[in-house]
């Protein structure tokens, strides 16, 4: 924006009419807010208190739990305006997903995006495991006695041990993308037909 402003002084001779045209074209598109520590943050016009969180660091956006502006508690829908102070309160918050409503700037809702997208995996990763382990706890005497597998083993009782035993006749040779895959499936056919594969089990003898 500095460069609009030398190529608008190259271009306008009355000072007047100089600046009513920063003031036009460069404080009708940007919003200037202070945070506490004297720091000024410059913005898109419409911006809200979490596209300000954002913008000072991802994890003050991610660990927000509310948002002063000067002194007083503000909503996250609130939109900024130019010489408001910002105070940021962080701790223990977390990004609800009506945030993406409120995020104006697109960096902002690609950090959100990304927060969301992790937050899914970490869940169907845990369903995943859950079901899984609950699998192979119930059917472990069987599949040690029935495999085809060439080396003695135990059944795994948490999934860091199923690293061991991929990808078997299966195409996963990450335990995550397994777990995440059996989580997002919730279908005990799949289940069965993965652990039937992974222990060289036959299949039609797994419930």
């Amino acid at each position: 924006w500095l460069s609009s402003i030398k190529e608008w002084q190259d271009e306008v001779v009355c000072s007047r009419d100089f600046v009513d045209c920063v003031r036009r074209e460069l404080l009708g598109k940007r919003v200037f807010v202070f945070l506490r520590n004297g720091k000024i943050l410059n913005l898109a016009k419409g911006a809200t208190v979490i596209d300000a969180a954002f913008q000072i660091h991802t994890e003050v956006g991610l660990t927000m739990h509310g948002v002063e502006i000067n002194g007083r508690p503000v909503p996250f829908s609130y939109e900024l305006r130019n010489g408001d102070v910002v105070s940021v309160l962080t701790g223990n918050g977390k990004p609800a997903t009506d945030w993406m409503r409120f995020a104006k700037i697109r960096s902002t809702r690609s950090k959100l995006r990304s927060y969301f997208r992790r937050k899914q995996k970490e869940s169907l990763y845990d369903a995943g495991a859950i079901l899984l382990m609950d699998y192979l706890n119930t059917y472990k005497d069987f599949i040690q006695d029935s495999s085809y597998l060439k080396k003695k083993f135990v059944v795994p009782t948490s999934p860091e041990d199923m690293a061991d035993f991929l990808p078997g006749k299966t195409q996963y040779n990450d335990v995550d993308d397994l777990l995440i895959d059996i989580g997002k499936s919730h279908e005990r056919e799949f289940l069965r037909t993965v652990v039937a594969k992974i222990f060289l089990v036959s299949q039609t003898t797994l419930a």
